[in-house]
């Protein structure tokens, strides 16, 4: 891809100046053979409004060029050879860079790397693009980072390991890629000021605490791959509105979404045999929830301190575990109809 090349693109889509997400996925699928640390850096300058201050630069504003180019070290912590290549597809001929090129597209002294598995973040920049070397994030690599505000994983990342980013409390963004299959305990434990999070269908597990204590949390998207979800992965979550368990989900675990308070609209997919103890305790936010007929077995305490619930059951009778006078008390259960909730 040549800059008339990108030029052409950008004119064709003009909305992927200012959108990362789409402006990589047009870059994969008509330029396939661009670089991936090309991709992933224009995909930072678009969210960034990069690339459209480029585009209404003057010029000969090669203060705006420097300016551009120390934001994108400091903050990124990409190299000069790679933010030049990606300034040359969109800047003016005679742009120039302060500093000699370098061969390397990040910084390799804040990232511990090795044999693949990045065992620790050393660096200190607000916005942190993973190298595309990693294939895994270690235990504890960006624990307590809470300057962190954003992170971008590469592709080449298969597994995100325990208290990966535990305490991350000023992380509010974060993209996880289509590569990742396993995501650890406590993962993402106590991120507070996590808001979103879309998990792709490639993670067949999401580990007990993944997003424990994540009480920024309002959307989360469950891939199509999810088989279990473990305990307490997303307990207290009190800011979580509504959720969709998929049909790939076959086990709710205990304490899975208890003190969700906020949470008003849950859908269990059909393909859930079984829900824990405690698994959606003091979601007191609560008023109606379909079971669906292929739940075999609740956990005793599954909807405690739900007061004002109405069961909704398309099971004719109680599965297994359902023993407990509190299921009854103070939320009435309907069984035998469908789609009510």
């Amino acid at each position: 891809m040549d800059k008339k090349d990108f030029e052409s693109l950008l004119k064709k889509y003009p909305d992927c100046v200012s959108d990362g997400k789409k402006l990589k996925a047009l870059l994969k699928d008509l330029y396939p053979d661009v670089p991936k640390a090309i991709v992933n850096t224009l995909t930072i300058m678009a969210d960034d409004g990069i690339i459209s201050e480029m585009q209404m630069s003057a010029e000969s504003s090669m203060l705006v060029a420097a300016r551009l180019q120390k934001k994108l070290e400091d903050d990124y912590g990409l190299s000069q050879k790679i933010i030049s290549d990606c300034f040359l597809l969109i800047a003016h001929k005679n742009i120039e860079f302060s500093e000699s090129v370098q061969d390397v597209a990040y910084d390799s002294k804040d990232f511990e790397i090795v044999k693949g598995v990045l065992k620790k973040y050393k660096g200190n920049s607000s916005v942190v693009v993973i190298p595309d070397s990693v294939t895994s994030i270690g235990v504890y690599a960006f624990c307590n980072c809470s300057g962190l505000t954003s992170i971008t994983i590469p592709d080449s990342v298969t597994g995100i390991d325990s208290f990966a980013f535990s305490d991350c409390s000023g992380l509010t963004s974060i993209t996880i890629p289509d590569s990742v299959t396993s995501i650890g305990k406590f993962a993402f434990s106590d991120c507070s000021g996590l808001m979103s999070v879309t998990i792709p269908d490639s993670v067949t597990s999401i580990s007990s605490y993944a997003f424990n204590g994540c009480s920024g949390l309002t959307s989360v998207t469950i891939g199509n791959g999810v088989t279990r979800i473990g305990a307490s992965a997303f307990c207290g979550c009190s800011g979580l509105v509504s959720i969709t368990i998929p049909e790939s989900v076959t086990s709710i675990d205990i304490f899975t979404f208890c003190n969700c308070t906020a949470l008003t609209s849950v859908t269990i997919g059909n393909g859930v045999t079984s829900i824990g103890t405690w698994a959606f305790s003091s979601c007191t936010g609560l008023t109606s929830i379909t079971i669906p007929e292929s739940v075999t077995s609740i956990g005793d305490d599954a909807f405690s301190g739900c007061r004002n619930l109405t069961i909704y059951c398309e099971a004719e009778s109680k599965p297994i575990g359902w023993s407990s006078d509190w299921n009854l008390e103070h939320r009435p259960v309907v069984w035998g109809m469908k789609n009510k909730a």
